[in-house]
């Protein structure tokens, strides 16, 4: 497996740690990182914006206030100027599990069907033009598509993450080439997106066993495939998802017990063309790894976390019986109601996390998703241009799938001046549309 040099971490005492340790995420920073930060308590004073300054060497962007004022910024506009599945030119075409989409420069609209193991290409307006894919192991078969991307010429990536394997379709469908990810040590999970001519992807590390109590493990590795070959450029390790691990010891073989930790924080990842980004959770932080450059940034915002209180708790639960239960269940039922006592007995976080997402769109500004309680109204998403000056909100149409879990959503694609992403109409199917940002 190769390597990317020294790339070392932070533990969670804020020590710096040769690479292959642990992590977590400080608001100093050093090496060739570009750093988004949101770390520090109070009131935001506001009216002052960004200012940015270098100390020692290492460029600090204090974000104090959005650069947008009111009336400015980005809007999305309704109605949709292309849907498929709905009423528009595709109304005719059914997605079972979206897994992601993706607009070539083309202007067609490619979209990834986790349920029938597909890919669609569809035209600018929403016609359908080709199928290619279907469930199996064989070459153009699919598991589970995990990520859809373009490449140049308009070719069609897809990663499978239950056979760890990237594939290749032509602009016209057909199954152009395809490669296994098997890295040395640790099991191949999730993509990021695309960067640095390659495939992020997250390996899951269960080699070193963790402490008791709440851990955030197994610790996860972020590497780049080969786009000809799938070797793995191992970049840099972070914390898992938090859970509450007990090792156990029966007749001498060891193991590690799991349980779900509620409100839990997990490290966030975005990927674009030259950029990585990694983030916890709970300090609406990211830390930015220059693929092409090695730009040194740290930018600070004021944040604070939520406590998780009863009637949080409770609004959680609530949105969870009615996904876990189908409709008219009986809500005093003992089924419904020993669910719901697992929920408040079983642990949890004494705070909510901060940050559920990020991603990158097409001109490297960075779109941070603030965490919202499931069953409450998500808010807008954050943005921050490639030089960390916080630009502010942007307001995504209400019904976008965002998933039980970040993991669990549709993946949207951000261009210079739309969204395209998966939507739940009324009748909680799924439809693909695109929005204009007017700019």
């Amino acid at each position: 497996m190769k390597t990317s040099g020294n790339l070392g971490g932070w533990d969670r005492t804020r020590t710096w740690v040769e690479p292959r340790r642990r992590f977590g995420l400080p608001c100093a920073v050093a090496g060739a990182w570009l750093v988004l930060v949101a770390c520090e308590s109070g009131t935001n004073p506001g009216g002052e914006g960004t200012v940015h300054r270098d100390p020692a060497g290492v460029m600090v962007a204090e974000t104090r206030a959005p650069l947008w004022t009111e009336g400015d910024g980005w809007t999305v506009r309704a109605p949709a100027v292309v849907e498929i599945g709905g009423t528009g030119p595709g109304a005719g075409v059914h997605f079972g599990e979206v897994a992601g989409v993706v607009r070539l420069r083309s202007g067609q609209i490619v979209v990834a069907d986790r349920m029938s193991a597909e890919l669609s290409l569809f035209s600018a307006n929403g016609v359908l033009e080709w199928r290619a894919g279907g469930h199996g192991d064989g070459p153009g078969e699919f598991r589970d598509i995990d990520v859809v991307g373009a490449l140049p010429g308009d070719s069609v990536l897809a990663y499978d993450r239950r056979l760890g394997r990237v594939q290749v379709f032509s602009p016209d469908g057909q199954f152009a080439r395809g490669f296994a990810v098997r890295p040395e040590r640790g099991v191949p999970g999730d993509a990021v997106g695309l960067a640095g001519g390659g495939l992020v992807v997250r390996l899951s590390d269960t080699s070193e066993t963790p402490g008791q109590g709440v851990v955030g493990w197994p610790r996860q590795i972020v590497a780049v495939a080969g786009l000809e070959d799938g070797l793995l450029d191992e970049r840099f390790a972070v914390d898992g998802c938090e859970q509450l691990v007990s090792v156990t010891d029966r007749d001498g073989v060891s193991g590690v017990r799991q349980e779900a930790y509620t409100f839990g924080k997990c490290p966030v990842l975005a990927a674009t063309a030259n950029r990585l980004a990694v983030g916890q959770s709970s300090e609406c932080s990211f830390r930015v790894q220059g693929v092409a450059d090695s730009a040194n940034l740290e930018i600070r915002r004021q944040c604070d976390a939520e406590a998780v209180t009863d009637a949080v708790l409770e609004t959680y639960v609530d949105a969870v019986v009615a996904m876990a239960f189908p409709e008219g269940t009986d809500p005093a039922s003992d089924e419904v109601t020993a669910f719901r006592a697992s929920y408040r007995r079983g642990p949890k976080a004494a705070t909510l996390p901060v940050v559920r997402s990020a991603l990158y769109d097409d001109a490297g500004n960075l779109w941070v998703e603030p965490y919202w309680v499931l069953g409450s109204a998500p808010p807008p998403y954050e943005v921050f241009a490639p030089d960390g000056t916080w630009l502010g909100a942007v307001a995504l149409p209400d019904d976008l799938d965002r998933g039980f879990i970040p993991e669990m959503a549709p993946r949207l694609h951000i261009g210079s001046d739309f969204v395209l992403g998966t939507w739940r109409d009324e009748t909680d199917t799924h439809v693909v549309r695109m929005y204009r940002i007017e700019k």
